[in-house]
């Protein structure tokens, strides 16, 4: 599974990081930690994290989201993180 994750993530050069609404500090932190790894380790590509405001935990490092248009989703690749299934 690792393999198709990794060949996925060097497929597209735009990645947007969604996770569930009204975060909690496990949503917020996997969100942060991989737009830092992938920003790390691919520093061509261009990483969005969306999503509601962090709220209560807006005092992680890293937790403002981007604000992006709907164009931006078109061609890029969508992870979608802790979403509690």
């Amino acid at each position: 599974m690792f393999t198709e994750v990794f060949e996925a993530i060097k497929a597209y050069n735009t990645i947007i990081l969604h996770r569930h609404g009204r975060p909690d500090g496990d949503a917020l932190g996997s969100q942060i930690g991989l737009a830092a790894i992938l920003r790390e380790n691919f520093p061509e590509k261009t990483v969005y994290m969306v999503g509601d405001a962090p709220g209560f935990f807006g005092f992680m490092e890293g937790a403002v989201m981007d604000d992006i248009s709907d164009g931006d989703y078109y061609g890029a690749l969508g992870v979608i993180l802790d979403c509690g299934a």
